[in-house]
């Protein structure tokens, strides 16, 4: 099992970076881990810091590298088909509670 997740990295290349979120010069990377080990497996190709998660995943070249092995990530990635903690739906109220376990184990 993998995780995934995108990190801002500031820099001063203008030429790949954009400004971000946090009104930097950055440049956005996908990183995928080993989830039992924490062992690095792949880096994305850099991208501009404006680029969110779901759409860095795909260009990045991370999504290719990691084929079909099962990864999770974090909320940031709806429609990708990762593996997503669950969230309500607008007009629901609380999660069942076998939904808010496997949100617990997810983190």
């Amino acid at each position: 099992m993998l995780i995934v997740d995108g990190t801002l990295v500031p820099t001063r290349d203008h030429a790949v970076a954009e400004q971000s979120k946090n009104y930097r010069y950055s440049t956005n990377h996908q990183v995928v881990i080993v989830a039992d080990t924490r062992l690095v497996v792949v880096v994305g190709r850099p991208l501009p810091g404006n680029r969110n998660d779901c759409r860095a995943w795909a260009e990045s070249g991370a999504k290719d590298a990691v084929g079909k092995t099962m990864t999770i990530a974090d909320g940031g990635y709806p429609g990708t088909g990762l593996v997503m903690p669950h969230r309500r739906a607008k007009g629901q109220g609380d999660l069942p509670d076998w939904k808010q376990e496997h949100n617990r184990s997810h983190k």
